[in-house]
């Protein structure tokens, strides 16, 4: 995955002045990073759904649950909200990103180059895919149904290469103490409800307690519902 700072170092060319390259930028704490791995982790599942059903032909009933997440992905999560859980998604991005510390004066540019809109809409297309799968007939022995399936497959890989982009400019160290703290905290989850409680929390090392409750605290149990289909117990369809 490697670090790749969002924008190169700069350098002033006056008077052959020396390369001043751009400090590293200091980054915030895990707990702010963990439901974006979360969403990666079901979009992922979701290629891996969508190739599957592809190669295997006309698939319209797990087109359409795939659609019907999709559609609670991007639709309101109530009466008494217009946010939807991508608007959830988008907030807590941003809440990231602008925590990032630049020694630099470009911070407004780096965030840019750290937009998670890419992904957000692959996700989009792809449900409209989706529902030209519903709706049109076809399978994967004709030429409507390949179409459809090959535009299904391709939006849901392009969904899966924006976000790895995104995370492809966090430090590795920091995704590695994420993936390895929703393993544990899996592992930790005995009573299969997707959360832990106080006796589940203290079978995790002393480091992720914190930073799991920390997380808790930020963005509660159910605040990120995971319509897309990951569960800390499951990312199956």
């Amino acid at each position: 995955m490697g670090f790749r700072s969002p924008l190169p170092a700069f350098a002033s060319t006056a008077n052959d002045a020396p390369v001043v390259a751009a400090a590293p930028p200091k980054w915030p704490s895990p707990e702010f990073l963990e439901p974006i791995y979360e969403l990666k982790l079901s979009v992922y599942a979701l290629v891996v759904a969508a190739a599957a059903a592809a190669e295997a032909g006309n698939n319209a009933k797990k087109w359409r649950r795939m659609k019907t997440k999709l559609d609670r992905f991007v639709s309101p999560k109530g009466m008494r909200t217009t946010m939807s859980e991508r608007d959830t998604y988008r907030e807590i991005a941003l809440k990231y990103t602008s925590r990032i510390q630049y020694a630099n004066d470009d911070k407004e540019a780096r965030l840019a180059a750290m937009d998670m809109d890419n992904a957000l809409t692959s996700l989009e297309s792809l449900r409209k895919a989706l529902e030209t799968a519903t709706t049109a007939e076809g399978d994967a022995n004709n030429d409507a149904g390949r179409t459809i399936h090959l535009e299904i497959e391709r939006c849901a890989r392009e969904a899966q290469r924006s976000l790895a982009a995104w995370l492809d400019r966090i430090p590795d160290e920091q995704v590695r103490t994420v993936a390895k703290l929703i393993e544990d905290v899996r592992g930790a989850d005995n009573d299969r409800y997707g959360w832990l409680n106080g006796r589940e929390l203290k079978a995790l090392p002393e480091d992720e307690q914190g930073i799991w409750e920390r997380r808790v605290e930020l963005f509660g149990r159910s605040k990120v519902e995971r319509n897309l289909g990951f569960k800390l117990t499951e990312q199956s369809y």
